[in-house]
Order: C-alpha cells, then sequence, then structure tokens
C-alpha cells in the first residue's frame, strides 16, 4: 500500500465507511463501503444499498497512476440487476466528489428502484423504451 491509499482509507473510515480486502486486482487492496442514506431499500435483503468506493493504482515504467470510482448495486422492483457507477475519479479529489457523487447515485437508484411507471415520469426526453 502507498502513503496516498492508506491516507484515503484512514479518512473514510473516521467519516464512517467500512473497508473490506478487494475481491478483484485493484492494485490497492481494499474497498470501502457504507449504507447509502436517502435511498429505496434494494429488492434483494430489503435495506438501502451501499455506496462502494473502489480505488485503483496502476504502475507504469515506474509511475504510478491512481483513480477511483463509487457505485451502488442492487435488485430493483423488476428482479432486474442495475449497477451505478461514478469513475475515474481522480485519487486527490476523491473526497471531495462524494457529496456529488453520492446525490447523483442516489437520485439514479431512487429512479431505478422506484420502477418504470416513477421513472417514466422523470423521462425530460419523452423517449419509449424499445
Amino acid at each position: 500500500m502507498s502513503d496516498v491509499t492508506d491516507k484515503l482509507r484512514d479518512e473514510l473510515t473516521a467519516s464512517g465507511w467500512r473497508t473490506e480486502r478487494a475481491a478483484k486486482d485493484t492494485g490497492v487492496g481494499w474497498y470501502a463501503w457504507k449504507r447509502l442514506e436517502g435511498a429505496v431499500d434494494c429488492r434483494c435483503n430489503d435495506k438501502p444499498p451501499s455506496l462502494v468506493l473502489t480505488p485503483y493504482a496502476l504502475t507504469v515504467n515506474g509511475k504510478t497512476w491512481y483513480s477511483s470510482e463509487l457505485d451502488v448495486t442492487g435488485e430493483i422492483p423488476s428482479g432486474r440487476w442495475v449497477k451505478l457507477i461514478a469513475y475515474s475519479i481522480p485519487l486527490d479529489e476523491v473526497i471531495e466528489a462524494i457529496p456529488e457523487c453520492t446525490s447523483i447515485l442516489r437520485n439514479a437508484w431512487n429512479s431505478a428502484a422506484q420502477g418504470p411507471a416513477k421513472a417514466a415520469s422523470h423521462d425530460t426526453q419523452g423517449e419509449k423504451n424499445v
């Protein structure tokens, strides 16, 4: 681990996030999560979905590049699973980006989780589903 990712993990845990060992190779080895407050419950467990922050590190020619993503994954009323992602967030900007991304992801989740009839009422383009 690096000082950059260790500092991020410390900041997140101090703010109530939980951290776990990453199941996929991210170059960092951990991810953080917390319940998405104000979100409609997920169909599979009748709880709000989790907001997950995954940091990434990639070393090329001796230089390490850091990035992160925030995502919400869950089952909506139709039984479909959706994954909503804000990605390519520079690691040094992610703490400041969390409030904006959380709001965007919460709104998108709530729209999807309320089902097609309610989601269609928010469709500002007037497009029909194909």
